[in-house]
C-alpha cells in the first residue's frame, strides 16, 4: 500500500507538534536509522518540553480527562544548558508541548542561552498566551524566537471560554499586541505569530471574525478540525469547508496528506524529550509509555537515542515485517497498529521487500 492509499483509509491523529512541517530525509543506509554512531549523527532538531504546567483546563486536555499520564514540572535552566553544551549538533528546539511554555520561571535564561548558542527556538506545538510578561515579550523579539502558535478557538470571550476553560481571550490579544509592539520597535519579523483555530460546532460562526482578528494582529491563521469529533461536532460542514478549506470531519483525516508528517518519524529525526529528561520519543507517548529508563540529561542524548527499546521501535516502524515487541509503547499504539494492519512501510515501499 502506498502513502496516499494508507492515508485515505486510515485515521491518524496528528498533534500540534506536527505543525512545524517536519519531513523525513532518507538516511545514508538503513542501519543509520536504527543506530546513531556518534553525536554528530543525532537528530539536529528536538522537542524539549519546557513546562507541563498550565493555568487552563481545556475540555479534552489530559489534565481533565486523564491526570495520571503526566507529572507536573518545568525544564530547569541547568538541564537545558547541559543538554545544549553536550550536544552542539542540535540547532533547533521546540519548547512548547504538553504545558504552557510561559509558565516556566526560568524561560528567560533558556531563551538567552539558546540565542548565545545560535539555536533556533520555536513554539509550533502551541501556547495559550494568557500570560506573557513585558520582559519575555521583548526578549522573544530581541533573540529572534522563530515562531509561536497561539491556540485561540474563537474570536470573543463568550465562545473562547467554552473550550479554553479559565482563559481570557482579551488577555491573549493584549499579549500578542505586546509582542507586536516590540517587533515594530526593533524592526523585526520574528517571532512569526500564528492564530490556530480548532473548529467546533460552538465556534464555527466565529471563523470570519477570527480571520479578521488575525489580520488585525498581523498573524497568519490556521484551522484544525477537532481531534475528538464527538465533542461539539461541526454543524455546517459545507460552510466550514468554504471558509477554511477543511474537507475532513476529523483532525486525523485533515492532518495526513502526502507531504505531512507521520508522528512516528519523530523517533528517527525529531525526538520528544520530557522536561525531566525522559525520552518520550514521539508526541503520542506519555510518562507511562517512554523508552527505557535512560535519562537524556543524566545519561546523554546519544545513549538515550541508542537505547535498546527505541532502537528496536525504529526497526518496527521502518518495516512492518519486524515482529512487534510487547514491552514497547509503540506496540500498543494505535498508530503502529494501523501501519501494520495496512502493511505500510514508514520510509518507502522498497523497504517492504
Amino acid at each position: 500500500m502506498n502513502r496516499r492509499e494508507f492515508i485515505k483509509n486510515t485515521l491518524i491523529c496528528g498533534c500540534a507538534a506536527c505543525f512545524g512541517g517536519v519531513c523525513f530525509s532518507n538516511p545514508k543506509s538503513l542501519e543509520d536509522m536504527f543506530f546513531f554512531k556518534s553525536k554528530n549523527d543525532l537528530p539536529r532538531r528536538v522537542f524539549l518540553e519546557s513546562c507541563s504546567l498550565c493555568q487552563l483546563r481545556c475540555v479534552k486536555c489530559w489534565r481533565v480527562t486523564n491526570t495520571e499520564v503526566h507529572t507536573l514540572g518545568y525544564l530547569k535552566f541547568e538541564d537545558f544548558k547541559k543538554f545544549v553544551d553536550d550536544n552542539p549538533v542540535v540547532n533547533e528546539i521546540d519548547l512548547a508541548l504538553k504545558g504552557e511554555m510561559f509558565l516556566n520561571p526560568e524561560l528567560d535564561k533558556i531563551i538567552k542561552y539558546a540565542h548565545e548558542k545560535n539555536i533556533i527556538l520555536t513554539a509550533y506545538s502551541g501556547v495559550n498566551g494568557n500570560y506573557i510578561s513585558d520582559e519575555i515579550a521583548e526578549l522573544l523579539v530581541k533573540t529572534q524566537f522563530r515562531n509561536i502558535v497561539f491556540s485561540i478557538d474563537g474570536a470573543t470571550q463568550d465562545v473562547y471560554k467554552i473550550y479554553r476553560v479559565g482563559g481570557n481571550i482579551d488577555s491573549v490579544f493584549e499579549n500578542i499586541k505586546k509582542i507586536n509592539f516590540y517587533k515594530k520597535k526593533y524592526n523585526s519579523k520574528y517571532p512569526e505569530l500564528t492564530y490556530k483555530f480548532i473548529v467546533f460546532g460552538h465556534n464555527e460562526h466565529e471563523i470570519i471574525p477570527a480571520k479578521e482578528k488575525a489580520k488585525e494582529l498581523g498573524m497568519g491563521i490556521t484551522f484544525d478540525t477537532n481531534y475528538a469529533p464527538a465533542y461539539s461536532p461541526v454543524i455546517d460542514k459545507k460552510m466550514v469547508k468554504e471558509l477554511t478549506g477543511l474537507s475532513f470531519d476529523t483532525l486525523p483525516e485533515q492532518r495526513m496528506s502526502e507531504n505531512q508528517f507521520i508522528m512516528c518519524q519523530a523517533l528517527f529525526n525529531r525526538p520528544v524529550i520530557f522536561y525531566n529528561g525522559l525520552l518520550r520519543g514521539c508526541c503520542m507517548a506519555d510518562e507511562n509509555r517512554h523508552f527505557d529508563d535512560i535519562n537524556v540529561f543524566k545519561d546523554g542524548y546519544l545513549k538515550a537515542m541508542n537505547g535498546a527499546k527505541i532502537a528496536y521501535a525504529r526497526r518496527m516502524l521502518a518495516n512492518y515485517k519486524t515482529p512487534a515487541h510487547k514491552d514497547l509503547a509503540c506496540s500498543k499504539c494505535f498508530m503502529y497498529k494501523q501501519l501494520k494492519k495496512h502493511k505500510f512501510c514508514l520510509m518507502n515501499d522498497e523497504m517492504n521487500k
